[in-house]
């Protein structure tokens, strides 16, 4: 995208000047004499690029100067400070951003100020956690009636709306007591940092009761299919599959919220139960046995 700028400054022929264009661009003019009336402009300290594509000493480019982009100079006639028209033009790409703006609570006792010897400094850090921002700043105690505030800015985040190190200054006496503007981009969260940001999961203490009931829920069927007594041998046994390991090993992950399921009873109650029941069974059938097929008729 191309974007044009037209700029309007009085030339001084005495000393240099600073044009200011944006944040973006800008540049230094300064003059040499190359005689009586004529003088000699250079652009110096350039900040940005872009091309003049015109000067003139009126807002109509009627009375225009020749530029030479070689050397980057025009030549003008020194007179009673003529305004100076520049037409620029630059090659520009536009960035969507997604600007924060933070605040910071700065507050300094004058107590600490005052304890510092000349040329003596505190270090502390601002810090934003919610964004994981942070950079020192400086109490630098530099004349007896003199403290310095300054502030490492290496993130490009504008303090008090200025982009770069920041500082200002306080009497030692008095209460600094100031809330600062954070400007800067917002950062973007990485694959780990958004999982982390995101609502606990069904492991978390807020679902757990939920989830831990639900599992007991299944638990009391799973136990319900694979266990049974059996009295095929001699000593009664209680068996499970291999589904019973599968349900332990899911009870374990909720060990923290929830013991794992028990018995109602003992195993040494089921076995006498079992022993006994066993016992009565083979007597039941004993009499059943000798009832139907043991006594014969006494007429036979």
């Amino acid at each position: 995208m191309i974007h044009n700028e037209n700029i309007s400054f009085a030339l001084n022929f005495d000393r240099n000047t600073f044009v200011f264009v944006n944040s973006k661009f800008g540049f230094t003019l300064v003059p040499k004499c190359l005689n009586d009336k004529i003088y000699q402009f250079h652009f110096e300290k350039i900040i940005g690029k872009f091309e003049v594509t015109k000067i003139a000493l009126d807002k109509e480019f009627l009375t225009e100067i020749p530029f030479d982009s070689g050397s980057n100079t025009f030549k003008c006639e020194k007179g009673n400070k003529p305004t100076l028209e520049i037409f620029m033009s630059a090659k520009i790409v536009m960035k969507k951003a997604d600007y924060v703006e933070a605040f910071y609570h700065l507050q300094i006792c004058p107590k600490e100020m005052i304890i510092l010897e000349i040329y003596d400094y505190i270090q502390r850090v601002l810090e934003i956690p919610e964004y994981k921002l942070q950079f020192n700043y400086y109490i630098k105690r530099i004349a007896e009636e003199n403290v310095e505030i300054a502030f490492d800015n290496h993130e490009g985040v504008r303090i008090q709306y200025h982009i770069g190190k920041f500082k200002f200054y306080v009497r030692p006496t008095q209460v600094a007591d100031y809330k600062l503007s954070l400007i800067f981009e917002r950062p973007i969260k990485s694959e780990f940092e958004s999982a982390e940001s995101r609502p606990n999961s069904s492991l978390s203490s807020q679902t757990s009761v939920k989830a831990v009931k639900e599992l007991e829920e299944q638990a009391d069927i799973q136990y319900t299919n694979i266990t049974h007594i059996s009295s095929s041998d001699d000593n009664a046994s209680i068996q499970s599959s291999t589904n019973s390991e599968i349900l332990h090993q899911n009870f374990m992950k909720f060990e923290a919220t929830q013991e794992s399921p028990k018995f109602d009873t003992q195993p040494s109650e089921v076995d006498q139960f079992i022993q006994t029941s066993q016992k009565f069974l083979d007597e039941v059938f004993d009499m059943l046995k000798v009832g139907i097929f043991g006594a014969e008729p006494e007429n036979a």
